[in-house]
């Protein structure tokens, strides 16, 4: 952004080049595995998540510790999930990993043991 910033590149498009960029470059591992599928969505959530990160950048005072502190706590919170969910082998929401996730957040503590059995199938991870 300071490049930008030198060049005489307004501020939004600062931002907006930013963003992008960072969303580019932390999808590009699934354009590498060719799965199209979820390229798009991939790369317009990590554009918003790297436009956020440029806007605190700015008012961090051009800062990148508040940049790094925040992409830090966002690993600490997603990355985990993520990784479970890629490596059970199914990202959809509705089976595997995920379902369980949801059933066991909204059951009760009393109905967590029903809802384990309901979810138990030969074969699933």
């Amino acid at each position: 952004m300071d490049m930008l910033m030198s060049r005489g590149v307004a501020t939004i498009l600062q931002v907006i080049i930013s963003g992008v960029a960072f969303g580019l470059a932390h999808t590009s591992w699934i354009l590498a595995k060719g799965d199209f599928k979820f390229t798009l969505p991939a790369i317009l959530s990590t554009s918003v998540l790297g436009i956020l990160l440029a806007i605190i950048y700015l008012v961090g005072g051009r800062n990148l510790g508040p940049c790094i502190y925040t992409h830090v706590i966002i690993n600490i919170i997603i990355e985990p999930w993520l990784m479970l969910s890629s490596v059970s082998g199914n990202g959809a929401p509705n089976t595997g990993f995920g379902q369980r996730l949801r059933c066991f957040k909204s059951c009760s503590k009393r109905r967590a043991r029903e809802c384990k059995k309901s979810l138990d199938r030969p074969g699933d991870p």
